[in-house]
C-alpha cells in the first residue's frame, strides 16, 4: 500500500507548508501545553526511578530522551508517526525489567501528542468505528468488574498450578488490561493523529519497511543454515517472532495485491512494490504458519471475487509456479509433507492440540465463566490443557488457541455479543466505504482492511490475532499492526467526508 499515489487537494497542500492543527494552538494558552507535557515527563520519570533500581544507566537517559521529543513531534507530526509504525516492530524490547517495554514509551510519547492535538482543536471526537472499537474495550473491562472477587482464588491457583507467587492480586487482569489499551491506543492514535492522505501514506510505508527489514533478515539467518521446508527451522527475524512475521507478512501482501489489482502503480514504482511482495510471500513461506496460508488464500480468493482482476490471476498464477519450484529447490522431503497435510498428527502439534484446548475452553466457560466470564487475562490460571515440549516437559497451555472461545471463556456472553456486533459493524463500514470513496486510492485502502477483517475473522477459529495476547508482553506486534491499520483506514474515511462537505466557514492557515 506505500505507492498510493500523491493526492494534490488544497487541505493536502496547507498540511504540507504548516501542521493543520499546529494553527489552532493560538486558541490554547501554549504555557498550559508545555505543562501538560512537563506533567507528563515527572510521570514517566518518577515511575521509571521507582522500578529500575539495579537497571543500566541508559534507561534513566532513555525515558526522558523519548519524552522529550514529544515537542519535536507536535512541530512535525508525521515523523511522529512514521517513528511509532517503525518502533512498533520493537515492541519485545524490555526498558524496565519484564514490565515496561518500548512500545510503553511510544505510547506515553503519541498519548502527549494526541492530548496536544485535542486542545488545539478544543474537542475529542468520538464517533462510527471509534464506538465499535470502544464497545469491545469495554466488555473487556466489564469482564474484570465482574471478577473482582475472583483475584485471592486465581493467586491460590497460580502458586498450585505455577509453582511461583504472583507480585500482587489482580495482576494477571491488570496485565491483561494494558496490553489490550495498547491496542486501543493504536487504533485511536492512526484513526486521529493521521488525519491527512500524506500521513497515512508514510506510516504505511513504514510499515512496509519495517516488515521488509524483518523479512530480509529472517531469510538471510534460513540461508545460513537451510534445513528444507520444516516447522523445526521456521524463519526467526530480528524484531518479530516467527508467529508474528507469517501475520504481518499476510496483512501487507494483501495490501500489496490489492494496489497491484487496481494498477495504482505503473512501471518502477510498481515492480518495486511487486519485488517487496516476493520478499514478504517468501518469508511468509518459510515461517510454516499452516493456518495464515489458509487465511491468505481466503482473502486472495476474496480479492478476485471483487476485482474481477486478470491482472491479479496472472500475479496468482506466477507465484505459485514460482513457489512450486521453490519448494522443489530446497528439497521437500516427506517429513515435511506429513507436517503439512497431516494436521491432526500429535506430532504436528496442528488440529489435535487445537481440539484439546477448544474442549477445555468450553470446559471453563461452562464450569468456571457463566454467563460473565472467568475474567480479562483469568484464562491461564484455569487452565488444564496440557503440551509435551521438546524437552519432554509437560507445560500448561495460557490460551484457548481460538479467538471466539478464549472470549467466550473470559468475557462471557456480554464479550462474545460485542466482538459480533465490532465485526458486524466494521465488515458493514468498510464496505459501503468501498462504493462511497471518492478516489481509487479510498477504494483501495477500504477493500483492503474489508479483506483483512474477512481474513481475521477466519482466523479467529484457530488464532487469536485481534486479541492482545493476555499472558505476554513479548507477542502483541501482530495485533497492534492490524489495530493501526484499521485506524488508518478511518482517518482517511474521515478525510474523504471533510473533503465532500467543503472548505470550513471560518478562515484557516
Amino acid at each position: 500500500m506505500s505507492g498510493l499515489p500523491a493526492t494534490h487537494s488544497g487541505e493536502d497542500l496547507r498540511e504540507r507548508r504548516i501542521p493543520r492543527h499546529l494553527g489552532a494552538l493560538r486558541r490554547q494558552p501554549l504555557f498550559s501545553l508545555l505543562l501538560m507535557a512537563l506533567a507528563l515527563a515527572l510521570f514517566a520519570l518518577a515511575a521509571v526511578a521507582i522500578g529500575s533500581a539495579g537497571k543500566p544507566p541508559w534507561v534513566i537517559v532513555l525515558v526522558p530522551a523519548a519524552l522529550g521529543t514529544l515537542l519535536v513531534f507536535s512541530v512535525w507530526p508525521t515523523v511522529a508517526l512514521v517513528v511509532w509504525a517503525l518502533g512498533c516492530g520493537l515492541a519485545p524490547w524490555p526498558i524496565v525489567g519484564q514490565e515496561v517495554f518500548l512500545y510503553d514509551l511510544f505510547a506515553v510519547v503519541l498519548l502527549g501528542l494526541w492530548l496536544m492535538h485535542v486542545a488545539a482543536r478544543g474537542r475529542l471526537r468520538i464517533s462510527g468505528p471509534d464506538w465499535a472499537v470502544l464497545g469491545v474495550a469495554l466488555a473487556a473491562a466489564l469482564s474484570i468488574l465482574m471478577n473482582l472477587e475472583r483475584m485471592g482464588q486465581v493467586s491460590d491457583r497460580f502458586m498450585r498450578f505455577r509453582h511461583f507467587p504472583l507480585d500482587f492480586p489482580g495482576k494477571p487482569n491488570l496485565s491483561a488490561a494494558l496490553l489490550w489499551l495498547s491496542y486501543l491506543l493504536a487504533y485511536l492514535f492512526a484513526s486521529h493523529l493521521a488525519d491527512t492522505p500524506r500521513k497515512i501514506r508514510w506510516v504505511l510505508r513504514a510499515m512496509l519497511a519495517m516488515a521488509l527489514g524483518n523479512s530480509v533478515y529472517a531469510l538471510w539467518r534460513w540461508g545460513n543454515n537451510p534445513l528444507g521446508f520444516s516447522r523445526q527451522n521456521r524463519t526467526v527475524g530480528l524484531l518479530l517472532d516467527p508467529q508474528d512475521q507469517g501475520y504481518l507478512c499476510a496483512l501487507l501482501l494483501s495490501g500489496i495485491l490489492v494496489v497491484l489489482a487496481l494498477r495504482l502503480v505503473r512501471g518502477r514504482r510498481g515492480w518495486a512494490l511487486a519485488g517487496a511482495g516476493v520478499v514478504l510471500l517468501l518469508n511468509l513461506i518459510f515461517n510454516f504458519t499452516r493456518s495464515v496460508y489458509v487465511e491468505f488464500a481466503f482473502g486472495v480468493g476474496l480479492l478476485l471475487l471483487f476485482t474481477r482482476s486478470r491482472r491479479l490471476i496472472g500475479i496468482v498464477l506466477i507465484c505459485a509456479l514460482l513457489l512450486v519450484l521453490l519448494l522443489h529447490a530446497v528439497e521437500v522431503d516427506k517429513r515435511a509433507w506429513v507436517l503439512l497435510t497431516q494436521i491432526t498428527s500429535r506430532k504436528g502439534m496442528g488440529l489435535t492440540l487445537r481440539l484439546v484446548t477448544w474442549k477445555d475452553a468450553l470446559r471453563i466457560s461452562r464450569e468456571e465463566g457463566g454467563f460473565w466470564g472467568i475474567g480479562l487475562g483469568n484464562y491461564a490460571t484455569y487452565s488444564q490443557a496440557v503440551i509435551v515440549t521438546q524437552s519432554t516437559r509437560m507445560r500448561r497451555l495460557a490460551s484457548a488457541h481460538g479467538m471466539y472461545l478464549q472470549i467466550l471463556a473470559e468475557q462471557g456472553v456480554p464479550g462474545l455479543l460485542a466482538w459480533a456486533a465490532f465485526f458486524g459493524f466494521m465488515l458493514r463500514y468498510f464496505y459501503r466505504w468501498v462504493r462511497r470513496s471518492i478516489s481509487l486510492e479510498g477504494r483501495a485502502l477500504n477493500l483492503w482492511l474489508f479483506i483483512v477483517l474477512a481474513m481475521y475473522l477466519l482466523d479467529g477459529i484457530f488464532y487469536m490475532g485481534l486479541l492482545p495476547p493476555g499472558h505476554s508482553h513479548e507477542a502483541l506486534q501482530v495485533g497492534y499492526y492490524v489495530w493501526m491499520a484499521l485506524g488508518l483506514g478511518v482517518a482517511y474515511n474521515r478525510y474523504q467526508q471533510r473533503q465532500a462537505a467543503g472548505p470550513p466557514v471560518e478562515a484557516t492557515l
